[in-house]
């Protein structure tokens, strides 16, 4: 019987876990001029609303990945997501 212990693997040999891979994005989702502040998908399943640091809020086919009408523009300065919209709200 050997006195000796198994040897541990060092950092560079211990086996990581299989990252999965990531699919690819169906759409890239383009128009605010500045950094997206927050979204939200609508109860549709169908839309996806933006707020930006641009002052715009935009709503989004998330089918097409196009910009569905024209975008809402605030007074200026952030446009924070705290939305709630009524199942019977149109946009």
């Amino acid at each position: 019987m050997s006195s000796e212990s198994p040897t541990k693997p060092g950092l560079d040999e211990a086996s990581t876990p299989a990252q999965p891979e990531r699919p690819p994005p169906k759409h890239i989702f383009e128009g605010h001029q500045s950094w997206i502040s927050s979204f939200v998908f609508l109860h549709d399943n169908i839309h996806i609303v933006s707020g930006s640091s641009d002052g715009t809020m935009r709503k989004w086919d998330c089918e097409t990945g196009l910009l569905a009408g024209e975008p809402w523009k605030g007074e200026g300065g952030y446009t924070y997501g705290h939305w709630r919209f009524h199942r019977t709200e149109k946009l």
